[in-house]
């Protein structure tokens, strides 16, 4: 039986056992010759003669050694996916800008060092809400939404000196939430909708937001397939989060590097992704 290596990240908690959704990829890959086994990517290059092949999973952490985190993955002597350079790309959301010059609508952002004067950015955007947050970040780390009258220190602070970008804070997440398609070979396989909990912006289910099945419009799925043209190479697998603007919707953001796939909420997925996985290591 082949060995592939999930990567994980080095919290503890996250090595007591799959991810819920990684135990059915496991089952899946199982009936197709394949032993999955999580091992933390700092000690990947150590372990990756003992495997065939590795998967990028819940390196939740790598936005926190990023570097340290991109060099791993470059000098693996075993096939990675998503690949290395693909994920170097994804690992900095200034790639936003690339899919804005390729046509792709995204959300509006500017990108500074720390910062900017917020009331120039509000003037900018139309809007009196901002939400700002680094460009190399997961999970809504070190996320802030910024109202006209709320203090902008604490925000300030924490991204001084950082590249970030600051985006307009768009109602309809509240409203509508984010919708979030999933990709395995590039092919459509599900998608959901996301929604925060009340009072907050952050849909994140850890932050107390939630998700249900959905199916998405034509436009929807015209603007994941716009997407994924766009990319630098192939994904094996991608979510892409999009939001309604003015009623069409716009990209926030790609996730080929860790993303939650949702394989439990669509029946099928996992072995969907699995015969992506063999279709491209074997």
């Amino acid at each position: 039986m082949k060995r592939l290596a999930l990567l994980v990240s080095e919290d503890p908690g996250d090595l007591a056992a799959f991810s819920g959704e990684d135990h059915l990829l496991a089952e899946a890959l199982k009936s197709r010759g394949w032993a999955a086994r999580p091992i933390p990517w700092p000690r990947a290059g150590a372990v990756a003669a003992d495997f065939d092949a590795a998967l990028i999973r819940g390196t939740w952490d790598y936005h926190l050694r990023r570097a340290e985190f991109l060099d791993t993955l470059s000098e693996l002597r075993c096939p990675v996916w998503n690949p290395s350079p693909l994920a170097r790309w994804n690992s900095d959301k200034r790639y936003l800008e690339s899919l804005a010059a390729a046509g792709v609508p995204v959300v509006p952002t500017l990108f500074e060092t720390g910062l900017p004067d917020l009331e120039t950015a509000r003037r900018h955007f139309g809007v009196s809400a901002l939400v700002c947050k680094p460009a190399v970040g997961a999970s809504a780390y070190l996320t802030f939404l910024v109202g006209p009258h709320q203090d902008a220190g604490p925000a300030r602070a924490a991204l001084a000196g950082k590249a970030c970008l600051v985006q307009p804070y768009l109602e309809e997440i509240a409203r509508e939430g984010e919708a979030s398609l999933i990709y395995f070979g590039e092919r459509f396989s599900h998608a959901v909708r996301k929604r925060p909990a009340a009072g907050d912006f952050r849909v994140q289910e850890e932050l107390g937001g939630r998700s249900a099945p959905m199916q998405p419009s034509t436009a929807e799925l015209d603007l994941g397939a716009q997407a994924l043209a766009a990319l630098p190479t192939p994904p094996l697998y991608a979510r892409v989060d999009m939001v309604k603007l003015r009623g069409r919707p716009v990209v926030m953001e790609i996730e080929l590097i860790e993303p939650v796939l949702y394989l439990a909420k669509a029946p099928g997925s996992a072995d969907r992704f699995a015969r992506a996985i063999a279709s491209v290591l074997e």
